[in-house]
């Protein structure tokens, strides 16, 4: 569970074992099933923001992101916390589900921001998205069962 509560109100999540659940949509996986990086980088409208699922069942997961999006991911892959902020301490792993209209079971993992050079930022980012597409695969896929 959380360690630590931000100033408005927002729980970091850092306990090491803890498991965030990331949809990854068909175009973004490779031929063998496994996601590809770019699934686990933040687009520009997210605003530095990656969306996971948190404190929920792969399969409800899957079924939330279906639900809310209107189409089925190709899977739902996990990224253990620890793993998470073993590997990048300049990331945070936020715990905001149920503010403004983020379903209640979201959490963000908050990249690095741009600041002045997005081409540094994206190389960053780019890092980032492999070792955390490395930590899916090692997991394995978590729904539909492989």
């Amino acid at each position: 569970m959380s360690d630590e509560v931000l100033p408005l109100g927002i729980p970091r999540l850092t306990a090491p074992d803890d498991v965030l659940l990331r949809n990854v949509i068909p175009q973004w996986t490779n031929e063998d099933e496994t996601p590809k990086s770019v699934a686990f980088r933040p687009t520009p409208k997210d605003e530095d923001h990656l969306s996971t699922d948190y404190g929920i069942s792969a399969a409800d997961a899957f079924a939330s992101y279906k639900k809310r999006v209107g189409h089925a991911p190709e899977g739902t892959w996990g990224l253990g916390v620890g793993a998470i902020l073993e590997c990048h301490e300049e990331i945070e792993v936020l715990k905001d589900g149920g503010t403004g209209d983020l379903p209640d079971s979201h959490a963000s993992i908050v990249f690095p921001a741009a600041g002045d050079s997005k081409t540094a930022s994206r190389k960053v980012h780019e890092r980032i998205a492999r070792d955390l597409k490395a930590e899916a695969i090692r997991r394995k896929r978590q729904h539909p069962p492989a």
